[in-house]
């Protein structure tokens, strides 16, 4: 296998047929792919499917900007479902470069409002009935085989709800987040009030007017709960009592969040 390259078995409980291959360009399509195959599994019986992506699970979707020889990985591939556009606006060039299949998922079809779906209900639920869709028009299984499901949409809720709760539960009213990724789920709660460090750009800088809230709510820590994102930093001189180091991707983030908190 190459290095790059990570080949996913999955079984997905639509009636695929066999030897059906899936390509992807994002990792955390790949990895909710996977998450479906898991929630399905027993569902009904089913063949095995492949999911690939063409670049790697560990590439960094926010950085990433494909050689002229990494696009061509696109080329006759019929069914790729691409990830967010946000995070993937060179695929804009592939597709008026022709590498795109017109059986593909092109992108004006997988618009989610949030780059990071996979951590919102609202979003989570669209991306499941847009992989659905399109393993519609793909005719991938049989008509009398794929219903209207929402395994992954309620399962995504009751993670959500289970954090919500928890949250109360820990007394918790004000959150601090280095990097956005949660920020629109956590102000799903009227009573939390949240405070981002860094938006979707992760180069941008902080303003010196969210570093002051951020070490005045310090200063009152009885309430508050600091989740350091891996992959960025995190002020000087700011020692909060409560702070869990936290990672948005993954196959279950959401679920592994709740654990951390859990655990305080």
């Amino acid at each position: 296998m190459k290095p790059r390259v990570l080949i996913l078995l999955l079984a997905l409980s639509f009636g695929l047929k066999a030897n059906e291959t899936i390509y992807t360009t994002h990792p955390q399509v790949a990895r909710s792919l996977l998450q479906m195959a898991q929630l399905y599994h027993d569902v009904a019986s089913y063949p095995k499917v492949t999911v690939s992506n063409l670049y790697g699970m560990k590439v960094n979707v926010h950085d990433f900007e494909p050689t002229t020889k990494e696009l061509r990985k696109l080329y006759g591939k019929e069914k790729i479902i691409a990830g967010p556009l946000g995070h993937q606006k060179w695929l804009h060039k592939a597709q008026r470069a022709g590498l795109l299949s017109q059986k593909a998922a092109l992108l004006n079809i997988f618009k989610m409002t949030r780059e990071h779906f996979w951590l919102i209900p609202k979003e989570s639920c669209a991306f499941e009935k847009f992989v659905l869709n399109q393993f519609h028009q793909w005719k991938l299984y049989k008509d009398s085989e794929l219903k209207e499901r929402d395994l992954l949409c309620e399962w995504t809720k009751t993670q959500a709800e289970t954090l919500k709760a928890l949250l109360k539960e820990k007394n918790i009213k004000r959150v601090l987040l280095t990097h956005n990724s949660l920020s629109p789920l956590l102000n799903e709660i009227p009573s939390l009030e949240v405070l981002v460090l860094k938006e979707d750009n992760h180069h941008s800088e902080t303003s010196s007017k969210t570093l002051k809230k951020a070490y005045d709510w310090n200063r009152h820590p009885k309430d508050l709960l600091v989740i350091k994102e891996i992959g960025f930093s995190f002020p000087k001189n700011l020692s909060p009592k409560r702070a869990i180091h936290w990672s948005p991707t993954g196959r279950a983030p959401l679920e592994e969040l709740i654990k951390k908190v859990q655990d305080l």
